[in-house]
């Protein structure tokens, strides 16, 4: 009987699965070139089950068979470890799930997916993976172009749960539009829309579970899905398996431009949010603090305390944030100044319109953003002097040209066209190599041709 539950609380999963424009069409569904027909049992929306409720009808829709993969996993999540392990994903996800689930209704989409953060990222707002797949969602870097997220050395908009849904929803939307199956998009979703397209150009399969038993799917996409229906699958019903019900309304998050920055620390200390939260909602900050006010950036904060964040920016203009006002003197650099406030060159830059990294004027004022606590900044604090290594060089024969960065420039990029090394050019200009260079910026660099000799300045060589 238990099986028999099973497997038709799984067809109710698979059935949201199909396009709703066919669901709910008293038509039979209409069949790919090559796709075997399934019978469907369409319903009224409106008597669908109650999700969460421990009793009620399971509606049969789909008629897909239980196999090995399905079984086991289904065994995982409705174990013991299993269903502790969804409650602390679940929990976690609370943040979340009310705007998620209001984007997937606005693209018209399963609404299934709200499971999908649980098997990409566990509902962690800063998860990074092994490859590099960043947020709830799992962008990768060379992936978010398409969606328009944007990644500086303010930001990494892969973090921010409001932009990554809706590049994660569309994404799938585009999946969904080249292959005609949700179960195949969410294998494109996990193992690229041309590696599916290939498999199913091959095995002439259009079903997922064929194309997996084909052998043209990689072991982790063939497992992605049926693990994705299972979590979908018992915690649609979380109720009937124990898992604890939340009575509470979804939190409503609420987008306020900003004019100027401001530090996520001082906000929480003004209003009273609590910060963990105002940290996890705005996760794409890299420092904990907006960007300047006239990058667009929009603080999201919980709806039933936005009046009162927009009357304390009011109040606090230019007042939450914190600065450090440091008098430049012989023989620094904003490589080092850089370091030890724990900011990026470029950053620094932003805050001084006008500076001139290779030329500091000894006197010069510079206002620092303070991202950590630390001490007034003396030379002496560094934990070695300039040396070769550190020491920026002097305009000479071999930078004998400045160089304006454009956009999509990097140090390797430039170094490479000028037969040099990043570090060489940091060095020479006095910036950090791991920095964003801002548009516009102006740096010494070899001249066409010139040969840079590295090795005097290359670390752990004399």
């Amino acid at each position: 009987m238990k099986r028999k539950t099973l497997v038709l609380r799984l067809a109710c999963i698979l059935a949201a699965l199909l396009p709703a424009a066919q669901l709910l069409s008293a038509q039979p569904l209409a069949t790919a070139p090559g796709r075997a027909q399934r019978a469907v049992m369409t319903v009224p929306a409106d008597s669908l089950p109650t999700r969460q409720g421990h009793v009620g009808p399971e509606v049969f829709s789909v008629d897909v068979p239980m196999n090995d993969l399905l079984r086991s996993y289904l065994a995982i999540y409705t174990g013991k470890e299993g269903l502790a392990w969804l409650t602390t994903v679940l929990n976690r996800a609370e943040p979340f799930v009310g705007y998620i689930r209001s984007r997937i209704a606005y693209y018209h989409m399963p609404p299934e997916f709200l499971y999908l953060p649980a098997i990409e990222s566990t509902y962690s707002p800063y998860a990074v993976s092994r490859s590099g797949a960043a947020g709830l969602w799992q962008f990768m870097v060379n992936s978010v172009d398409p969606y328009g997220l944007r990644i500086n050395e303010w930001l990494d908009e892969r973090f921010d749960f409001w932009k990554a849904t809706d590049a994660s929803l569309q994404k799938l939307q585009y999946n969904y539009s080249q292959l005609g199956d949700w179960l195949l998009a969410l294998a494109a979703y996990n193992g690229g829309l041309n590696l599916v397209q290939r498999a199913v150009a091959r095995s002439g399969a259009h079903d997922f579970f064929q194309l997996a038993a084909s052998g043209y799917l990689p072991s982790e996409t063939r497992h992605y899905v049926p693990k994705f229906l299972a979590i979908a699958a018992v915690s649609s019903y979380g109720g009937r398996y124990g898992l604890p019900l939340i009575w509470e309304e979804p939190m409503d998050w609420r987008r306020i431009p900003l004019d100027q920055a401001v530090d996520l620390r001082l906000l929480s200390r003004e209003t009273g949010i609590d910060r963990e939260l105002l940290m996890a909602g705005n996760a794409e900050l890299r420092f904990g603090i907006t960007p300047p006010g006239s990058s667009g950036y929009y603080l999201k904060v919980p709806g039933e305390v936005s009046k009162v964040v927009e009357q304390v920016l009011e109040k606090q203009q230019f007042r939450l944030m914190r600065f450090y006002v440091y008098s430049v003197t012989s023989g620094d650099t904003l490589y080092d100044l850089g370091k030890y406030y724990g900011v990026p060159v470029s950053m620094i830059l932003q805050y001084n319109p006008g500076v001139d990294p290779r030329y500091l004027q000894i006197g010069k004022r510079l206002v620092i953003p303070g991202i950590k606590e630390v001490q007034p900044y003396r030379k002496a604090a560094l934990t070695r002097p300039a040396s070769a290594e550190t020491r920026p060089l002097q305009p000479d024969g071999r930078f004998n040209e400045v160089y304006t960065v454009r956009p999509g420039d990097t140090l390797w990029s430039i170094a490479k066209e000028r037969s040099t090394s990043a570090e060489t050019i940091a060095r020479a200009n006095g910036v950090d190599p791991s920095d964003l260079l801002p548009i516009g910026l102006k740096l010494f660099v070899p001249g066409q041709g010139a040969t840079v000799l590295q090795s005097s300045l290359s670390p752990g060589v004399e």
